[in-house]
């Protein structure tokens, strides 16, 4: 939903490697730096959105999850 709701996913090209990423991120550390998260993500190339969109969308689903006291995306 975060994805969505930010803007971060555009063609969906990128989308489902960014999210397994995200996901296998989030469940091995369910709250890490923004650091992190763009070291978890460099492997993966977006060239429609630009990476603030996406690192916003993996933060907002880390405070959704929290909430909800889950891990992942």
């Amino acid at each position: 939903d975060a994805f969505a709701d930010l803007g971060a996913a555009q063609c969906g090209y990128c989308t489902p490697g960014i999210l397994v990423t995200a996901k296998a991120l989030l469940d091995a550390n369910p709250h890490p730096s923004r650091d992190e998260i763009r070291k978890a993500l460099s492997g993966n190339l977006c060239r429609c959105t630009g990476y603030l969109q996406i690192f916003e969308a993996v933060e907002a689903a880390m405070v959704k999850t929290t909430k909800q006291g889950k891990q992942g995306c």
